[in-house]
């Protein structure tokens, strides 16, 4: 067998949801349901999702249109052949996501991303672009005090509130605040913000 054809055959083991995924998911859903958004909710983009199992899920349960974008073309040229809806897309470099997808979402989900982007208001006004007016953008980052995990690739290391703060200043509504993390998990900021 080639790498390719072990990864195949263990795509069903890496879709499984983890304790991670859960709680952000549960986490969503309350907060789409205490907005009564529910119905409104068409359209879901995931950035950086290197495994698509969190557009698989809101495809499957919400009934949505979905996509996914990731700076790995390995991800996005398998899982592409393996019917995702996905696309090569840099949030250092490119700048309009709706243009290369070909849509605006409603529900965008991007967790540990932020801290391996150059400029992250940058990357953070391609997103809030990308989405339907009174869209929900779900982020998680971890808080790695200024000094970035460079080991794993981490160009930012975010103070706490530090992003929160960013979102503000902005001109977008963070409307829900967690530090909640999964078992062993390290320390993150998680935020749910309208457009």
């Amino acid at each position: 067998d080639t790498n390719i054809d072990k990864i195949i055959k263990d795509i069903d083991r890496m879709m499984l949801l983890k304790e991670s995924d859960n709680l952000r998911i549960n986490e969503l859903e309350q907060i789409i349901n205490q907005l009564d958004k529910k119905e409104s909710m068409k359209n879901f983009l995931e950035i950086g999702f290197r495994v698509p199992k969190i557009q698989s899920y809101y495809k499957k349960n919400m009934n949505m249109k979905t996509c996914g974008v990731d700076i790995n073309n390995f991800n996005v040229e398998l899982f592409r052949e393996l019917g995702y809806n996905v696309f090569k897309f840099n949030l250092n470099t490119d700048e309009n996501m709706a243009d290369k997808v070909k849509m605006n979402f409603d529900l965008v989900c991007c967790y540990h991303v932020l801290e391996h982007v150059e400029d992250p208001e940058k990357a953070l006004q391609v997103i809030f672009k990308s989405m339907n007016s009174e869209g929900i953008l779900h982020i998680e980052i971890p808080i790695e005090r200024d000094q970035p995990q460079i080991e794993y690739g981490h160009l930012i290391g975010f103070e706490p509130n530090e992003l929160g703060n960013l979102i503000n200043k902005m001109g977008h509504k963070v409307i829900y605040a967690s530090n909640n993390t999964h078992t062993g998990g390290s320390w993150i900021e998680r935020y749910a913000v309208i457009k």
